[in-house]
């Protein structure tokens, strides 16, 4: 399988090799400008305008009148140019559509505009990754319109980009899993074992996250807009605000005063008036040495030099030519992931994070109409979360230990793989030590059907039926409302 992976990603870079890269980089940046609007829609909208996105329909394009009022919606909200840039990208994804049934080409699985803001941000993580791809590869003369972007380079990433993660993932699962088999199909292999790497979209999996301490542990504070003004899609501010709430929520942990997050507060601050419309950044050479050279504690730049890098990379600025690309959401995916790296080596982060797994597992249950009981212990043994349903009791045991899968290679495979049994070991037992205290849970509930489960907040590759990956957990409560 490494061969064809090899293969694989050997075609995405000579496909690339053909194209003109001072012609197609300033087209992608604009691109990735039009995602970034998009995917946006879907965290700002109310429920009534996402639904105005989930009944309109693509097939129908051209003449539909749910199509209009979209475009109408949008353009109050946002102004013309955010409407018009939806609209461009919503016309290239149907017409891309249309294509790849013409040609018989699967993987396009979006019917309406809310799906194809679900389907960009399940390959953002790939379109991302073109801005330094074009900067290693694309060395060749050929030139297309910005219109032709998705038409030129969508089939690379379904046929190439995608089934490369597959096929890692595939890798892995072969050698954690037992019976794990990969059986050819007219989409690429499909596995007897389902893994799902991410949560909700391409988002990564946070110990504890800024959200989930204002969600379980204050109430969270709606967004106001005042009716009849048009709103930022995005602004500069969001960016302050995610410095500023990091250091609010996560100032218990030491490190509002780590020289990293001084430097990142001192080139927020800097680079206040450089950013246009409160989006996009661009410097040059010499002016992003002497930003460099502030924050020396800070690797700002994309330093890739290959396609693994690529994919796996998080950083602040894009190099090409003799300029540094930034815009605002890749600073805040850049100021995140630098301060979730000084908060994993935070013990009373780890600590607390822990209790919050409990309450994000207790609230998807109680979503699910489980009664959550208030007990914690029972003859001095401590139990994270216990309820009912029905004539059941559910014992959950949370695991909060950190894995990154999503960075995986064939470089780092074994190491990777390693860390996954160990946590698969580690699982088992847990859940066998919660099967050996069942007695104390029958004498405190009187009843002897009671199940013992183990919850795991980041993804592993494993098949025991009782322990259950978190971003898996909706799914299978859902199985279990079912039956």
């Amino acid at each position: 399988m490494l061969n064809g992976i090899g293969e694989k990603k050997n075609a995405v870079i000579e496909h690339l090799s053909l194209y003109d890269g001072n012609d197609l980089f300033p087209q992608w940046i604009e691109f990735v400008r039009q995602i970034d609007e998009l995917i946006n829609l879907l965290f700002d909208l109310s429920e009534e305008d996402l639904i105005l996105l989930a009944d309109c329909k693509i097939d129908t394009f051209d003449n539909h009148e749910q199509v209009a009022n979209v475009f109408r919606m949008l353009q109050a909200k946002y102004g013309e140019h955010v409407a018009s840039r939806v609209k461009r990208l919503v016309a290239m994804y149907a017409a891309l559509k249309l294509e790849f049934c013409v040609f018989g080409i699967h993987g396009l699985w979006y019917r309406t505009i809310f799906e194809i803001i679900g389907f960009c941000q399940s390959r953002r993580l790939y379109y991302m990754a073109y801005l330094s791809l074009i900067r290693l590869y694309a060395k060749g003369t050929k030139k297309i319109e910005a219109t032709d972007l998705l038409s030129h380079f969508q089939e690379q990433i379904e046929t190439n980009m995608t089934p490369i993660t597959t096929g890692l993932h595939g890798i892995m699962g072969s050698r954690c899993l037992d019976g794990y088999q990969a059986v050819a199909r007219p989409i690429g292999l499909q596995f007897n074992m389902r893994y799902q790497q991410l949560e909700g979209f391409f988002l990564e999996a946070h110990t504890m996250s800024e959200v989930d301490i204002l969600e379980y542990s204050r109430s969270l504070s709606e967004r106001y807009t005042s009716s009849g003004v048009v709103k930022k899609l995005y602004s500069y501010a969001e960016l302050e605000n995610a410095v500023k709430q990091a250091e609010c929520l996560f100032g218990e942990y030491d490190i509002v005063n780590s020289t990293e997050l001084l430097e990142i507060k001192q080139i927020v601050s800097e680079l206040k008036a450089r950013f246009v419309e409160e989006y996009s950044l661009v410097l040059d050479e010499e002016e992003y040495k002497k930003l460099a050279e502030h924050c020396p504690h800070l690797q700002l730049c994309s330093t890739a030099k290959d396609y693994y890098d690529t994919i796996n990379e998080r950083p602040a600025f894009y190099p090409f030519a003799d300029n540094y690309y930034s815009t605002v959401f890749m600073m805040i995916r850049y100021v995140e992931n630098t301060l979730y790296g000084l908060l994993k080596k935070k013990r009373r982060y780890k600590i607390k994070a822990g209790f919050m797994f409990e309450k994000k597992v207790e609230a998807l249950l109680k979503k699910y109409r489980f009664e959550v009981t208030d007990v914690k212990r029972i003859h001095m043994q401590e139990f994270d979360v216990i309820c009912k349903n029905g004539d059941t009791i559910y014992n959950f045991q949370c695991k909060n230990n950190y894995l990154d899968i999503n960075n995986l290679s064939p470089a780092n495979m074994d190491k990777v793989c390693k860390q996954n049994k160990r946590l698969t070991n580690y699982y088992i037992k847990a859940l066998e030590k919660e099967n050996h205290r069942t007695r104390l849970l029958v004498e405190k509930f009187k009843t002897d059907n009671i199940e013992n489960y183990v919850v795991v907040r980041y993804p592993v590759m494993m098949n025991h039926a009782r322990v259950i990956c978190y971003n898996n957990l909706e799914d299978w409560l859902e199985n279990k409302m079912d039956r």
